[in-house]
Parts: C-alpha cells; structure tokens; sequence
C-alpha cells in the first residue's frame, strides 16, 4: 500500500522481505534503529490520518491501486468474523491503530491492551474504549522511544 511515505518507505519493506526471514531478535532491533527521518515520517502520517483512517473499511476508500470500494468492505466483514474467533482471555492489540476491531472482540476478553506508537491513533482508541464501557478492564499505551525499547524488550521475553 502507498501512502504519504511513498515509494522509499515501500522499497525498504520489499528490501527486507526479499532478504528472508530474520530472528525475532533481529527484528526487533532493526525496527528500533529504524531511520529516525523514516519513523518520523510514518508517525506524522498516521498521526494526520486517524480521524480518517477507517475510512477504508467504513466508505470502502482503501488504496488509489484498488477502486472498487466494495473489495475494503467486504474484507471488513471477513475479518470481524475471524477476530471474533480468536480474541479471548488477555488481547494485546500491537499496532491496534484507532482499535477498529475492539467492537469485535471486546466481549470476548477479560482485559486488553492496546498499544500503537501513534498518540492519535491511541486516542481514538480511547473513545471507543469509553463508548464501549469497557474502561475497568481495558489500557492503552504508547510509549516514547525508551519506553517504547524497554516494552519491545518486555515483549521479546514473552515471544
């Protein structure tokens, strides 16, 4: 998918697919040395889009590449299925975006974190937290970079 990172951010992910998988370790590191001008970048952008950002799903807007809107809606409906069937127990939604798949699983699971490295995704997760009601059993965090290496850290150990 294109987006406002455009073609270098694109080039770099096929760069690392084309080299094979790596150990989790690895990965992880190299997420967090990842160019500072790139990661800023990749912020801004999802920090801009997360009042619009389920668009994709809701209108069918998805990417420039695929215009039939339908395609984006009905992965939607696909996808709120499977998530109904696995989420259960403790979630950790990594990467949860705006939580657009909270109303899915929310009631299947006894506590979950959402984490995203974008403050407004985040907050868009909170509101949906809240018109839930779902706030006594549900946190979201993002972290600055230390924080943020600290939990990737955290996380390592548990993989």
């Amino acid at each position: 998918m294109l987006n406002a990172h455009g073609e270098e951010g694109l080039k770099e992910v096929r760069s690392q697919k084309s080299q094979g998988p790596r150990p989790k370790a690895e990965t992880a590191s190299a997420a967090l040395n990842m160019d500072i001008d790139l990661r800023r970048r990749m912020l801004d952008y999802y920090d801009e889009r997360a009042p619009e950002y389920e668009e994709a799903y809701t209108l069918g807007t998805g990417t420039a590449s695929i215009p039939d809107t339908e395609v984006f809606r009905t992965e939607a409906k696909s996808l709120a299925g499977i998530v109904r069937t696995f989420a259960q127990g403790h979630l950790i939604d990594l990467a949860c975006g705006t939580a657009y798949w909270l109303r899915h699983y929310a009631d299947s699971c006894g506590q979950i974190t959402l984490f995203d490295q974008s403050e407004k995704m985040l907050q868009e997760g909170r509101t949906k937290v809240a018109d839930l009601g779902i706030e006594n059993r549900c946190i979201g965090a993002s972290a600055t970079t230390t924080e943020r290496r600290n939990r990737v850290r955290n996380l390592q150990a548990l993989l």
